[in-house]
């Protein structure tokens, strides 16, 4: 049996949506199970036995309202669908190779109401969609073939999450599995939208528009592993003491030898136990439990990023500290999880959801009869990660960080990149800015677009994209929003996809122009509706800098200067001149009024307000590559920020990457290396992934925390796109005082090469290019255009050698 997930060749315009079946899809009914009285959730075990008497191959296609897992013959084969908006809902598409025999398909369908679902989750109405082609339209269709349903939803209890600081990854699932194997909840299925017919009059027909996914399957792996740091005979909310955590007992040893996937565990009737599980890295996934026996027990499974240090998880809150992450001694377990009750079939417990972290606590309490564990691991899920990229240099205390960087980044890809697995899992763009650190790692970049298109799709009213998307609540950021062009325009430049970029532009501009409309009578942005965020600043207004959202704000408008130069750019590779010199004219207006308004010329520092009273570090870089500073001012803002940079409001790591961009293009070497202090510490602090904000942090999983990924590649080894479509690359390292740089980076044609070391008193270099790549090499004072591959010398006295 095999069964792949297949791109979709069927493409439409969204003008076109709802109006006739151009989707295989759209010709089968979407359909629900008939329930009894009023349910807050609805959990639907959808059925289809089908007979093959000789091999066959077809493709089909499916998707439901709001997720589903879909099960051939007991085998997990495909989860969905990848989120996003009713307007654009996606379906996805599988090719199936199945000899002949007898087969089962099911399907695990399940809806949640607003206060439960997870942020990220958008709905119309419970629902779920299968269809065939051709021949197997009447044979797979649902509204045409013998679909049964049977209501879970009584076998499922639904809690609200409980832990602190703001979390909306929907809630913790509660399973009888004694109701889930009672086979007397057969109920009939009912049509809740017949399949679109021909609409010649212009009425599209209301509800889910299909949309095929650009997405590749999320990779899903079984993952066994770990050790046990403490064993307990109570279920306590108490710090972990040193004998609980250093404890070698023979059932230590055999918790152990079970999460090695090595021997089962027989746990006796009326015992209680609870582990902590201890991964030693950051995973995502869906717990793993097979369990025999036991009928009546309680099985819980919560996830937490660290253990929290305080003598009581009732004391726990969002600015308790969590000290190194990989010691559990004083401290203590708080998480999210679900629970389950067993039936004594055996089983491997059910799954509707991931979670994430490093840490696993399991409570089990026995009932009247004794309990088998048999296997605990982890069904792991994320994007289908391929890392092509290397970094090495000389760099030890960076290097160290490396795999927790990535690891910030890989956690944090799924059906859109999040902003973090364990307390959001919402896209907010700006989180996708630092990921562009994908760019130098590999050459897929489906992900990225992904996120590109779904905020694309969140454009409402006057044309600005959501804050975050997709998003149940909607939620409106003017300076996110300015972000965006910086998102498209480095996928316009790192990648070759003219189309794409094209279809973008529609809506940039339209954003573009609502953006412009704020402007005051001196051609500034004034005050603009929703969260101006900035930066976790903590003297700053919940993210708002001084005057921000009084409408005085030089952040702001450094942003729409950001914007029109990103926009320019844009129109300039794939658009039209008229609009890249417009923007280009504004963008000169509108940065002379800001000067004016804004800098200080006496302290050489940009103003975050008009009285000229608050001075933040986001305002010194963003002044210096916004480009409205004479180089001799460049020169003096750097000199003044970094004299008084105590004195400033201080960037986070979000931030950071803008100043290691302003240092890189200012060549301030020790700035750019001493900012790299803090990821060096990551290790030696035990983090295994990139953490929101030093301590206290809420998050120990954020893609904004790898964006030195980027800068090691941009910066250090300085390689960049100087066109769109990447088709020359400008590369001028900033080793600093490192000897040597090797790297290999992926490009849309191949793979970057570059080779770079300095003796006493030489420099030696080798670049290689992908054919017909055109290169600029810069470094000291020195500047050679080539296309392939460029070798060369230089004596740090000034002779260049050059081959």
């Amino acid at each position: 049996m095999k069964i792949e997930r297949i791109s979709n060749t069927y493409k439409r315009h969204p003008s076109w949506a709802n109006m006739s079946a151009d989707h295989p899809a759209e010709r089968a009914s979407w359909i629900w199970a008939s329930a009894e009285g009023e349910q807050r959730w609805s959990v639907i075990r959808f059925r289809l036995d089908i007979v093959l008497n000789e091999d066959a191959a077809f493709p089909f296609h499916i998707s439901a309202d709001q997720r589903f897992q879909l099960y051939v013959n007991k085998e997990l084969v495909a989860l969905g669908p990848d989120r996003s908006d009713v307007n654009h809902w996606s379906i996805a598409s599988y090719m199936a190779e199945l000899p002949a025999g007898d087969y089962c398909f099911e399907v695990i369908a399940w809806w949640l109401p607003e206060n439960l679902a997870p942020m990220a989750q958008m709905t119309h109405r419970p629902g779920f969609i299968f269809a065939g082609e051709g021949m197997w339209t009447g044979r797979l269709n649902t509204g045409e073939a013998p679909w049964l349903a049977c209501d879970l939803s009584p076998a499922i209890d639904c809690q609200e999450q409980s832990v602190p600081g703001y979390h909306a990854v929907g809630p913790e699932f509660h399973f009888n599995m004694e109701l889930i194997h009672d086979g007397h909840r057969a109920v009939p299925t009912e049509v809740v939208r017949r399949g679109l017919e021909p609409e010649r009059f212009g009425t599209r027909a209301p509800g889910w528009r299909l949309h095929p996914t650009i997405m590749p399957e999320q990779n899903v792996e079984l993952w066994f592993g770990g050790r046990v740091r403490a064993v307990r005979d109570a279920f306590l909310g108490t710090s972990i003491s040193a004998a609980e955590a250093e404890g070698k007992t023979s059932l230590v040893q055999s918790w152990d030898s079970l999460l090695q996937n090595q021997n089962g565990l027989k746990l006796d009737s009326g015992s209680c136990h609870e582990v902590i599980i201890d991964f030693e890295q950051y995973l995502c996934g869906y717990p793993y439990l097979e369990v025999e026996g036991g009928s009546g027990a309680s099985i819980r499974v919560d996830w937490a990023e660290s253990l929290f240090e305080e003598t009581d998880s009732s004391n726990v809150t969002l600015s308790t500290t969590k000290g190194h992450r990989g010691t559990v001694i004083d401290k203590c377990f708080v998480g999210l999880g679900d629970a389950w009750i067993i039936c004594g079939q055996r089983n491997v417990l059910p799954a509707l959801w991931w979670r994430s972290g490093r840490y696993l606590r399991i409570r089990i309490q026995a009932a009247d009869e004794p309990i088998h564990v048999n296997r605990i691991g982890i069904r792991t899920t994320g994007y289908p990660f391929n890392n092509e990229a290397s970094f090495d240099c000389d760099y030890k205390e960076f290097l160290e960080s490396w795999p927790i960087q990535v690891a910030g980044i890989q956690q944090c890809a799924h059906e859109q990149w999040v902003d973090c697995p364990y307390y959001e899992q919402l896209s907010y763009v700006g989180d996708n800015i630092c990921e562009l650190a994908f760019y130098c790692l590999t050459r897929d970049d489906l992900i990225t677009k992904r996120c590109l298109e779904l905020f694309d799709w969140s454009r409402q009213d006057g044309g600005l994209v959501a804050e975050r998307y997709p998003s149940a609540y909607r939620q409106d950021s003017f300076t996110y929003a300015l972000l965006y062009p910086r998102l498209l325009r480095e996928q316009a430049y790192w990648r070759d996809d003219a189309d794409f970029i094209s279809e973008r532009i529609p809506g940039l501009r339209a954003l573009m122009e609502e953006c412009l409309y704020w402007r005051n009578s001196n051609g500034l942005i004034g005050k603009v509706p929703g969260w101006s965020f900035i930066d976790w600043v903590e003297s700053w207004d919940e993210g708002c800098g001084p005057g921000v959202r009084d409408g005085d704000s030089s952040l702001v408008n450094l942003h729409l200067l950001f914007a029109l130069k990103d926009y320019a750019d844009i129109e300039n590779g794939y658009g039209e001149e008229f609009f890249a010199n417009r923007a280009l004219s504004l963008l000169e207006e509108i940065g002379q009024n800001l000067k004016e308004r804004y800098w200080c010329s006496e302290m050489s520092l940009m103003a975050d307000d008009s009285a000229k009273e608050s001075f933040s570090e986001h305002a010194q870089a963003w002044s210096i590559l916004s480009g409205i500073l004479t180089e001799k001012e460049q020169q003096s803002c750097l000199e003044a920020w970094l004299k008084q940079q105590d004195q400033l409001a201080p960037m986070s790591i979000y931030f950071s990457y803008y100043a290691l961009d302003a240092f890189y293009k200012m060549r301030a070497d020790d700035a750019f290396y001493e900012r790299l202090s803090f990821w060096e510490e990551l290790p030696r602090l035990g983090f295994t992934a990139t953490p929101e904000r030093p301590e206290p942090s809420r998050s120990d999983c954020h893609g904004w925390g790898a964006h030195p990924i980027y800068h090691a590649f941009s910066s250090i080894a300085g390689i960049r796109p100087v066109s769109a479509g990447f088709n020359r690359v400008h590369i001028s390292p900033m080793p600093g005082a490192l000897s040597f740089i090797n790297i290999r980076m992926p490009h849309p044609k191949g793979m970057i090469h570059l080779e770079w070391k300095r003796t006493e008193n030489r420099e030696e270099y080798n670049i290689k290019l992908p054919t017909g790549v055109a290169g600029i090499w810069e470094r000291n004072n020195q500047r050679q255009e080539f296309t392939d591959s460029l070798s060369g010398s230089c004596e740090l006295s000034g002779a260049v050698t050059v081959s």
